[in-house]
């Protein structure tokens, strides 16, 4: 839903700090939010007022042992979104690291809604954290079994 007037991004920022109880001049320096003690970074891409805010967070690294099904499970969730919550898993080329990247278009954005959308993000940062920290035994669960939170703005 449109928000009555498009904030341009650091207002935006201000907007969820009082949302969520954080203070406004630390989160537009910092742009970051920690969760259950796990970092969730947010950033622009592109102008302030028509461009997206950037979510995203580190999940650990791809592990060793069932390194290829695991792979497989991730390509899997991002079909179609269904096991990341409209969300993307994606593996940093220098590090090896799993992320996990959402983009929301500004214009529709308040800073309840992103609020929200950080919360669900969380969520699915949270349920992929785990099955990268004890991956389960085959068979994998099925991109309908994992997450459904239509992260949509």
């Amino acid at each position: 839903m449109p928000a009555e007037a498009t904030l341009a991004y650091p207002d935006l920022l201000d907007d969820l700090a009082k949302q969520i109880g954080l203070d406004p001049d630390a989160l537009r320096s910092q742009e970051e939010i920690s969760v259950n003690g796990h970092p969730l970074g947010l950033a622009l891409d592109g102008p302030a007022r028509e461009g997206d805010v950037l979510v995203f967070a580190q999940l650990g690294a791809l592990p060793e042992t069932q390194r290829e099904r695991i792979a497989i499970t991730l390509l899997e969730a991002n079909h179609q979104w269904h096991g990341t919550g409209g969300a993307t898993l994606a593996l940093q080329p220098d590090t090896g690291a799993v992320t996990l990247w959402l983009r929301l278009p500004i214009p529709l954005l308040s800073g309840e809604l992103l609020g929200e959308q950080i919360r669900d993000f969380a969520e699915a940062a949270e349920f992929w954290r785990a099955q990268l920290a004890e991956p389960a035994d085959p068979p994998a669960p099925a991109p309908s079994e994992m997450l459904g939170l239509g992260l949509r703005a």
